[in-house]
């Protein structure tokens, strides 16, 4: 049983399923005989789309994790969710090596050692890279405070399902309203990214300011020398860190005309 098209031939009824039926029976039917899944199976949909909600939280939140570190720290929800990440990864894979596919023909392939190559060929090593818990790995060694930045920076291999993400977004490139509605999402998701990128560099600890003759307006002689300190938000909440970083973010996304803060 190799690549089955979408012909279709009479089926004999009454007695025992034979050969003859498996020859003929319909893609839907063979592929639960055989305990496949086809791409255009509603519950394979439903999950493409879990999945790609996953991906949106990690796009988010990974940038966050590692701009923010040193601020901020996961609750023991936020902890369970990013097991349930991991875990839903890992099922994922599973459930590609458990999917037919279509060949550019139209035909549908649903023999099991060519869908594992398949697999094996394109996305599994891209999916394995961003199922393993490298964050895991490093907490486990012990880190310290001044180091969380390092294990937000080790949930990067996640984003390597991007591209399952971009693939998503690809079935829709017809629609117009859709296509503005993804354009949107990315400009805010670039935001969100140089965000999270400005305030990581701007809350580091710099040697202090020393002004050559009289300061300027704004300067704080002998404080650290960057932007999180010369707006004072260092002692702020995290949420009024989030939002300067964004306003400044969003100032240089979309090319607007702003007045940047002083450099790092």
């Amino acid at each position: 049983m190799g690549i089955l098209t979408s012909t279709k031939r009479t089926q004999p009824t009454g007695g025992p399923r034979s050969a003859y039926d498996d020859d003929f029976a319909g893609p839907a039917t063979l592929a639960r005989r055989m305990r496949l899944l086809l791409p255009t199976d509603q519950r394979k949909v439903y999950w493409d789309w879990l999945v790609v909600v996953i991906v949106l939280w990690n796009v988010f939140m990974i940038p966050f994790s590692f701009g923010f570190g040193l601020v901020w720290q996961a609750g023991a929800g936020l902890e369970a969710v990013d097991w349930i990440v991991d875990i839903l990864f890992l099922v994922d894979m599973v459930i590609n090596f458990r999917t037919a596919y279509y060949e550019d023909d139209g035909s549908i392939v649903l023999e099991y050692a060519r869908i594992r190559q398949r697999y094996l060929r394109t996305y599994f090593f891209f999916d394995l890279a961003a199922t393993i818990p490298f964050d895991r790995f490093i907490e486990l060694g012990g880190v310290s405070a001044s180091e969380a930045t390092l294990v937000g920076l080790a949930k990067l291999p996640r984003l390597l399902r991007l591209s399952r993400l971009m693939k998503k977004f690809d079935e829709f490139a017809a629609a117009k309203a859709l296509r503005i509605i993804v354009a949107v999402i990315g400009i805010i998701l670039a935001a969100h990214w140089v965000a999270c990128i400005w305030f990581m560099i701007g809350s580091r600890r710099l040697p202090p300011l020393v002004c050559e003759g009289e300061c300027r307006e704004g300067d704080l002689p002998g404080s650290s020398y960057s932007w999180v300190d010369r707006m004072q938000i260092r002692d702020t909440g995290l949420d009024v860190q989030y939002f300067a970083s964004l306003y400044w973010a969003l100032t240089m996304v979309i090319k607007s005309p702003w007045l940047a803060p002083a450099p790092v």
